[in-house]
């Protein structure tokens, strides 16, 4: 039982990390436990969509904040729109997740759904490839589990609902919200409540903090 132990330890310890994946984070490569990484499941999908949106002052609420709206009507419908120090900078069309229960590539069945609320990001990868749906995802920013902002070919789809749940954007306008995330160092910011996007408080009534970017990502269903 130690020499099969010993045995798992030590090829645990020499597994390499992703070369594409920012490693400082000192997390293992998403390709390793991209089948685990989804958190939703058409059992614990709610049957009737959150309707969240966002408050004007949350684009002061970071150094970046990216705004989506999944919803399918209105006039920011399937809009993703980025502010840099509170200034509107780019409003690109995305496409966010189809929010039906479907089998993808891999075989797993789950609900295709865009979570909303408040979001930093967790991880980025260059160049990511996913296990679930067989697919490319060029210049991922993870934010919730295996859901991401990333790049799609499928250009012609964009201002439509038609992903497995991440949020596509076009090649040119992902690489330009990688780079533009990526520029920013990671600091001490405020842990944001998911759903009511307050400060997460300690025991003191202080913020709690964490080290990440300065970087938040909304995603709402605002009719």
């Amino acid at each position: 039982m130690k020499s099969i132990f010993a045995l798992a330890l030590s090829v645990l310890l020499l597994a390499p990390f992703s070369a594409t994946a920012d490693t400082s984070w000192m997390e293992p490569a998403y390709d390793e436990i991209d089948s685990s990484l989804e958190t939703l499941s058409p059992i614990d999908a709610p049957e009737k969509e959150i309707q969240f949106s966002s408050n004007h002052d949350d684009i002061y609420r970071a150094k970046i904040v990216a705004i989506i709206n999944k919803s399918t009507i209105g006039s920011t419908t399937q809009l993703m729109r980025v502010y840099v120090d509170g200034e509107l900078k780019f409003e690109w069309k995305v496409s966010t997740g189809r929010e039906k229960v479907e089998k993808a590539k891999s075989g797993r069945v789950y609900k295709t759904t865009t979570p909303v609320g408040y979001y930093r990001p967790t991880k980025l990868v260059k160049n990511y490839h996913s296990n679930t749906w067989k697919a490319e995802m060029p210049n991922s920013v993870f934010f919730n589990g295996g859901i991401a902002v990333h790049a799609s070919t499928h250009i012609d789809q964009l201002g439509q609902r038609a992903s497995g749940g991440c949020i596509r954007l076009s090649p040119n306008h992902a690489a330009t919200f990688f780079k533009l995330v990526s520029s920013m160092q990671r600091e001490e910011v405020n842990i944001i409540n998911r759903m009511s996007g307050k400060n997460s408080l300690n025991s003191k009534g202080e913020p709690m903090k964490v080290m990440n970017r300065d970087v938040l990502i909304i995603v709402e269903n605002k009719i």
